[in-house]
């Protein structure tokens, strides 16, 4: 996360000496490490340079970094999301749409400066994948180095994860599956009590609970790619599936895809949908997507899904990979998922490890 540290001169006499010197030695080690994009202001430099040993790591690091101060303060008001540290002993309280303020004594009593916590439901499976899209997308558009921590959620107990990652007072992101069917389906418990716990910490924590763009981490990944995995199959109704896809037409509007709401594990059937989707706009959706509108038609709907595994499989092979880094490249990409992972990618982004 792009963090700033600037006071004026004056600001540090009515600080603890010892403090400030513990705090700037976190900060430069954030930075050495990679951790954060850490911007010191010169104000804070010239602190470092009359109250630090001059063989100090952490005074040299930061006198160094505080030299780019002016381009990487540019970078800083241009973040999506971004952490101003003020003296004092402020709580973490969100102060616009993409700054977050909070004292340095919270800073020193928290775990703001680790890498972003990044609570999933499956740290190993979905863990491993959105690590691998999150370093791909990063470098497909030059955005730079990532730092993140994956914190496993428990599939059910994802809720409790997210709300004791926020206690642990770190920068901490929640990714739920939404696990709709159809756009103003039903969400899961799980999703809905991720809710509940983000609206109790709003605006008090740094980070954000993230919805997954498709029905869960699967849909990510185009029908074509599932099908080619070890062990899966396009059989003739995935091909019907797809020329339904295909069907929509080229401009999809975000958010609005049949294959992003598609059961990829499970599939889908008439029945489940009628259970799953009691809104009325809901189930029009699908019948318009799936050019169902007759009853008939309506109750001939039945879609094998792909069963488990589908993250683990891909990020074990260099074919689908290939594969998903054509498919990055394309518009549906672009209009999905791309806007949906820069805001992930804003908390993690750190500053390449100093060789120092």
């Amino acid at each position: 996360m792009h963090i700033l540290f600037s006071c004026d001169d004056d600001d540090f006499a009515a600080q603890d000496r010892a403090e400030l010197i513990t705090l700037l030695e976190e900060l430069a080690r954030a930075s050495s490490r990679g951790y954060h994009r850490i911007i010191i202001g010169r104000g804070v430099a010239r602190w470092c340079r009359d109250n630090i040993h001059e063989a100090s790591f952490a005074r040299t690091h930061l006198i160094r970094i505080s030299e780019q101060y002016a381009q990487l303060k540019g970078e800083y008001d241009r973040a999506s999301v971004r952490l101003r540290i003020e003296l004092g002993g402020a709580e973490p309280s969100k102060v616009s749409e993409s700054e977050w303020l909070i004292g340095h004594r919270a800073v020193l009593n928290g775990l703001y400066l680790e890498p972003a916590a990044i609570v999933v439901e499956d740290a190993t499976n979905d863990g491993s994948f959105y690590e691998y899209v999150l370093h791909a997308e990063a470098k497909r558009t030059r955005y730079g180095a990532l730092q993140m921590r994956f914190v496993n959620g428990g599939g059910n107990g994802l809720y409790k994860e997210f709300e004791r990652a926020i206690e642990s007072q770190q920068i901490t992101v929640c990714i739920a599956d939404h696990d709709m069917l159809a756009p103003k389906g039903q969400r899961s418990q799980t999703n809905l009590k991720c809710h509940v716990v983000e609206r109790k910490f709003e605006g008090s924590y740094v980070g954000m609970l993230l919805d997954t763009p498709g029905r869960e981490v699967d849909n990510f990944l185009p029908l074509d790619i599932i099908s080619e995995l070890p062990g899966k199959r396009c059989t003739k109704e995935h091909q019907e599936l797809r020329r339904l896809i295909d069907a929509q037409g080229g401009e999809v509007r975000a958010g609005d895809c049949l294959w992003l709401y598609f059961d990829v594990k499970e599939g889908v059937w008439s029945d489940k949908y009628l259970k799953k989707c009691p809104d009325n706009a809901a189930l029009a959706w699908i019948k318009r997507k799936y050019r169902a509108q007759e009853e008939v038609a309506f109750n001939r709907i039945q879609y094998p899904g792909f069963k488990d595994d589908i993250p683990a499989l891909f990020v074990a092979s260099n074919e689908a990979k290939g594969a998903f880094h054509a498919f990055a490249k394309s518009r549906y990409w672009a209009t999905h998922f791309a806007p949906w992972l820069q805001k992930v990618m804003s908390f993690a982004a750190a500053s390449p490890r100093s060789r120092t």
